[in-house]
């Protein structure tokens, strides 16, 4: 029973993990303006990639601004990433808890075991040296006749 858990827990885990990264890469696929193919067109035209030369002053660099529907959805991935991780820490937490309890279940039981073993074992003992004693007393008899 306790690997079925695990498996269910693994399972539960990997379908968690699995609806974050789709909902990350939904919401990067909806927010990205960018073609995939042209995304790489300019790397290998220009071999003659100098930083310093391509770099301008400070006050000459173009900035962009976020629009509030991108920030929103950047706020709604981060909320359900969280939401993820916390589900995943929990899941991880009842998990190790089972594990430690499994692990003394099975530490008691290997204990009341070999209880179990000694208490035989000396009940054999006891019964040997009995029949040890009965022989000796019947070898002693014999030799009186």
């Amino acid at each position: 029973m306790s690997n079925n858990k695990w498996f269910k827990k693994l399972l539960g885990l990997l379908t968690v993990g699995a609806a974050v990264g789709g909902t990350i890469a939904y919401l990067h696929k909806k927010n990205s303006n960018d073609d995939f193919e042209d995304e790489f067109e300019d790397d290998f035209e220009d071999e003659a990639f100098d930083l310093d030369d391509d770099l301008k002053e400070p006050s000459d660099r173009g900035y962009f601004s976020i629009s509030p529907e991108t920030k929103e959805s950047v706020k709604d991935a981060a909320k359900s990433v969280k939401d993820a991780a916390s589900d995943v820490v929990e899941d991880v937490k009842d998990a190790s808890k089972d594990l430690a309890d499994d692990a003394k279940d099975a530490a008691n039981d290997l204990t009341d075991d070999a209880k179990d073993v000694v208490s035989d074992v000396k009940d054999s003992v006891e019964n040997a040296v009995e029949t040890a004693k009965e022989a000796i007393d019947e070898i002693k008899k014999a030799g009186e006749k």
